[in-house]
């Protein structure tokens, strides 16, 4: 398996997990998106955003669409997403439940320019926020084969977390579809791993 250096996102086995939260005056719990978009570097897609029939949340690297909530709002600079999910839909050939894929921990290490921190403020040296956000930690993160693709353990333990999550393979390089209770998303593959 391949290994690799990310930011910190979150703690214990797999960072991030994904989160249901209770609506008051509403019955039941939703899916709190937030958890989809909170790494996203581009400002266009740091919130969850509506449009057309769907609500959407990225981080660049999952997509997740439920129906529209009305809670959020249209947001006309975000990416055309449905267009996406027309082309990767087509696509699925091969469908994997989540549940049962042997995921390995995610491991919180020491970030790498985290001996450089400014003795007096604790902040990082200039360039060390693109690993670790300034926080001195980062995600050490292992690839994962799903049938003929590679993907990071730490985004497939936010999809673990979602009821009745099964991942479509498309192929080797293109993005995966993936199905849950209340929703559809798509994950985006990684390089194979040098050895």
């Amino acid at each position: 398996m391949g290994r690799a250096v990310g930011r910190a996102s979150g703690r214990g086995r797999g960072g991030v997990m994904a989160k249901w939260v209770h609506i008051k005056g509403e019955g039941n719990q939703i899916l709190d998106l937030s958890v989809f978009c909170q790494s996203a570097i581009n400002e266009h897609i740091k919130m969850p955003w509506s449009r057309g029939d769907y609500t959407y949340s990225t981080d660049g690297k999952i997509l997740v669409r439920v129906p529209r909530r009305n809670d959020i709002s249209e947001n006309p600079d975000a990416p055309d997403a449905e267009m996406l999910f027309r082309e990767a839909k087509s696509a699925t050939k091969d469908w994997h439940n989540i549940v049962d894929i042997d995921i390995p921990p995610v491991q919180i290490v020491k970030c790498a320019f985290s001996d450089a921190l400014d003795k007096k403020t604790g902040e990082c040296p200039e360039g060390c926020e693109d690993e670790c956000d300034g926080i001195g930690m980062v995600e050490k993160f292992e690839l994962v084969k799903i049938g003929q693709a590679y993907f990071q353990n730490r985004l497939l333990y936010k999809l673990q977390s979602l009821s009745n999550c099964k991942l479509g393979i498309t192929g080797k390089l293109t993005t995966a579809v993936f199905n849950f209770d209340g929703g559809t998303g798509l994950l985006m593959p990684c390089q194979e791993p040098y050895e």
